[in-house]
């Protein structure tokens, strides 16, 4: 098992189990909150794991049965936003998703609980989402003055439909993991304590010797060019909403 980051700011946990990487999510105290060194320690795992013959694919998962993720660690963006600007924070987060529709193996999201904003979106590129019971995703950063992140302008409305996203995104309700099975967000419900399971028994079935899983997925994953264009809008958007201070009031109100 490795280790990136540390306790105080969360952590991604390593771990490769018959041939599948698990990538986790570590920061329980926040519901696995994402901090700026979490999102660079993510994307350069799964870059990592193509390089790694002996790695198949690979999962990420959240600490615990209550969290994926909260989505981002607000009380560090403020001063990472001031310190690098908007544009910075929204590539941490784009990294990940280009680093999974870059790599070579298949990579599966294994949703043990809820996935809020930020967190939410950049699973929205894996190429299976497989979820608990507990399983919920939202979408609340209309509501609270943000704008979305990772490509989820395109991404969202391709697996769930164009009205369904404006309801999503607009409205910023939680949908569990019913609701999510039914829409399209999730593609399997399975028992908590057969989750991982459940996702290393795919990814083996998809993987099998003598494969050519590498050569199907750029064909079938999006396009990284449309990808990299809904960057460049949704970047341009965050910027719009940090310079009209509703970003900026939302965050003060997190460093209370």
């Amino acid at each position: 098992m490795n280790v990136n980051g540390d306790d105080e700011r969360g952590r991604v946990v390593s771990d490769v189990d018959d041939g599948v990487l698990v990538l986790r999510l570590d920061s329980p105290r926040t519901l696995n909150a994402l901090s700026s060194g979490m999102l660079t320690d993510l994307a350069r795992a799964i870059r990592d794991a193509s390089d790694t013959p002996e790695i198949r694919g690979l999962v990420v998962t959240g600490t615990g049965d209550r969290a994926f993720s909260s989505g981002d660690d607000l009380r560090e963006t403020r001063a990472f936003v001031e310190r690098h600007g908007i544009e910075a924070l929204s590539a941490l987060f784009d990294s990940v998703t280009e680093a999974v529709l870059a790599s070579s193996i298949p990579c599966v999201a294994a949703i043990n609980g809820l996935a809020v904003g930020g967190a939410a979106e950049l699973t929205l590129c894996f190429d299976r989402r497989i979820g608990s019971p507990q399983a919920a995703y939202r979408f609340p950063e209309s509501a609270m003055g943000f704008t979305i992140s990772n490509a989820s302008s395109v991404l969202l409305p391709a697996l769930v439909g164009r009205s369904e996203t404006l309801d999503l995104v607009l409205s910023g309700r939680e949908v569990d993991a019913q609701d999510c099975s039914r829409i399209g967000l999730l593609d399997e419900v399975v028992a908590a304590n057969a989750l991982l399971l459940r996702c290393r028994q795919l990814i083996h079935t998809w993987t099998p010797d003598g494969n050519t899983a590498h050569l199907h997925l750029p064909l079938i994953r999006p396009a990284l060019s449309t990808v990299q264009a809904a960057f460049r809008a949704e970047r341009d958007a965050a910027q719009r909403a940090w310079q009209s201070g509703s970003m900026e009031s939302q965050m003060r109100r997190f460093q209370r």
